[in-house]
């Protein structure tokens, strides 16, 4: 159900209409996503969820993009954004501020192990190479 409510719309689903959209989230997503790979094109997912401004340290990370890396058996390719401040200051509030990018070595599944075991360790290779 779609409601008006000063000016603003809102999104009103009942428990079957959410249970709907989730069922076909979880049923669809994968499938998209295999396409996206099949087709050579690359997919960014941000495992700690979001981001947050000004925030300079790794968050925990979720397990679900490397759930699909290892259901996939494609690799991570395992990359992060550091902010260096510099001397200068852009206002009264914030330095100027650098952004280094760095692509680290790429994190495979392995195929000995189960995807829940291949999800959990390449999720933490992947954060412990953060830290």
């Amino acid at each position: 159900m779609l409601v008006d409510i000063s000016n603003k719309i809102r999104l009103i689903l009942t428990h079957s209409e959410l249970f709907g959209l989730l069922t076909a989230y979880s049923t669809f997503f994968p499938i998209l996503l295999s396409n996206i790979i099949k087709n050579n094109n690359y997919v960014l997912i941000y495992p700690e969820k979001e981001m947050w401004f000004n925030y300079r340290k790794p968050r925990p990370f979720k397990r679900g993009p490397y759930y699909y890396a290892a259901r996939l058996n494609i690799p991570v390719i395992s990359c992060f954004v550091e902010m260096c401040p510099q001397i200068k200051n852009e206002n009264n509030q914030f330095k100027q501020i650098n952004y280094h990018v760095h692509i680290l070595k790429p994190i495979y599944p392995d195929p000995n192990k189960t995807l829940t075991e291949n999800s959990l360790a390449m999720m933490e290779q992947d954060y412990s190479q953060k830290k």
